[in-house]
């Protein structure tokens, strides 16, 4: 986070030019411009040609003309200059709520309506904006900086082991009603892991009507540790996480199979919450869950180091973030306003 963005002009090119033949480095460029390191990389990369020395060898140059050509000409594809780019404050938010905040297209359209944001010219639809940012229309972004950019939706095949039996109660047990997220109060758990070797790991619950996120870190992968998480959980929310958390659905990972203790409340006597175990490799039975864990993975991805990374602040900048994200499940409204919602009819 952090980087500045910047649309540059015809001196800015000349600029760079200068400060390229006589040796400055990218980053003292882009430091003298104003503009981030991703936007000087980009822009030397579109513009370089082989340059003929009198002594007839050859050298790599940027030419300030052919940036600027290749920008006009960009703008001229499609006749007048679309309405994407007109605006230069729309260019700039779309920009820093991609490459910054990590948005999607989509998700920066329906966070603008629904925040009531107002730009000169802008467009309302994704698809568009998808088109704009494929054909280059974005100085400081491109197909790379979008979430799940070629990646592919298809799973590897695993390995088929014999099945863990459930420690505890089956879904197939859980109330009907659960199924169809009109009932406030029913969860999805997870673990998030970084490197193999980590310690730490990441607990992830989503609630299923409103896809509202809490995120807890666990000193180690184990059982004892996700029960202690539920604790805090429960010592946090006082009497009102009995009706907060009627039922939490989880896998049959190890770290899940104490069901009495993730069970049993500390507040009271008696249990706080039911928890039903999945069938044996069957994700879609925890579908909410999954999609929270994508966005998780634009903070905290996979291979990452926990054991360096993993702190509460981070995860809980990552949970305010999926929280205040607009969906479009929800015609842009975010799961913090609905949760919130929710808890007032308690």
């Amino acid at each position: 986070m952090g980087e500045k963005f910047k649309h540059l002009t015809y001196s800015d090119r000349l600029t760079i030019e200068r400060m390229l033949l006589k040796n400055f480095s990218k980053k003292d460029i882009a430091a003298a411009i104003g503009c981030s390191l991703r936007t000087i990389y980009y822009e030397i990369k579109r513009a370089t040609y082989v340059h003929t020395n009198t002594d007839l060898t050859t050298e790599i140059r940027y030419a300030p003309e052919i940036a600027n050509a290749n920008y006009r000409n960009t703008l001229k594809a499609k006749g007048r200059t679309p309405k994407l780019i007109s605006d230069l404050e729309f260019k700039k938010y779309v920009e820093t709520m991609i490459v910054q905040y990590k948005y999607s297209p989509e998700a920066v359209l329906l966070g603008i309506k629904e925040d009531g944001l107002y730009f000169d010219e802008m467009v309302f639809s994704h698809t568009t904006l998808y088109t704009g940012i494929k054909r280059g229309y974005f100085e400081n972004l491109s197909m790379v900086d979008l979430p799940r950019h070629g990646k592919s939706n298809k799973r590897k095949k695993k390995k088929i082991v014999q099945k863990r039996i459930a420690p505890g109660t089956s879904i197939e047990k859980r109330d009907r009603t659960v199924l169809g997220r009109e009932t406030f109060g029913n969860w999805e758990m997870d673990s998030v892991v970084g490197k193999s070797t980590n310690k730490k790991t990441a607990l992830a619950l989503t609630e299923r009507k409103t896809r509202y996120e809490i995120i807890e870190v666990l000193k180690a992968h184990t059982a004892d540790e996700v029960v202690k998480a539920l604790n805090r959980i429960e010592k946090r929310l006082g009497a009102s996480f009995y009706s907060v958390f009627q039922t939490i659905t989880v896998d049959n990972g190890s770290e899940f199979k104490d069901f009495e203790a993730l069970e049993k409340a500390i507040n009271r006597v008696g249990n706080r919450t039911k928890v039903y175990y999945c069938h044996a490799r069957s994700p879609q039975e925890r579908g909410s869950n999954e999609n929270a864990n994508l966005l998780i993975r634009r903070w905290l991805p996979k291979g990452a180091d926990f054991d360096k990374i993993l702190t509460r602040d981070k995860v809980k900048n990552v949970e305010e973030w999926i929280n205040f994200y607009p969906r479009r499940l929800f015609k842009g409204k975010c799961s913090f306003v609905l949760f919130q919602e929710e808890l007032a009819l308690l």
